[in-house]
């Protein structure tokens, strides 16, 4: 299970390991920190978003482009992992 951490000095500004990719992603709850917010549950042992967190980034000299797409529904977390070559 993720667990958010919220970013010191920036309330309603969570960070979390995915257990997809092993990366950290952010989830931003606070209109302070940027226009991009989501709905959040308050619970930081068992989060739960909304809208869906798509995550995307290039890798690689060939430019391969990698998608992760977190659904975080009803306190259980869920991802997809989408790679597409170029």
């Amino acid at each position: 299970m993720a667990k958010f951490i919220e970013v010191e000095d920036r309330e309603g500004y969570f960070t979390f390991e995915c257990p997809g990719c092993g990366c950290n992603h952010f989830v931003n709850t606070n209109k302070k920190w940027g226009r991009a917010t989501w709905e959040f549950n308050g619970n930081i042992n068992n989060p739960t978003i909304s809208p869906s967190l798509l995550v995307t980034w290039t890798y690689g000299p060939e430019k391969h482009s990698m998608y992760a797409i977190h659904l975080l529904p009803t306190e259980k977390f869920n991802f997809l992992v989408i790679a597409r070559m170029n």
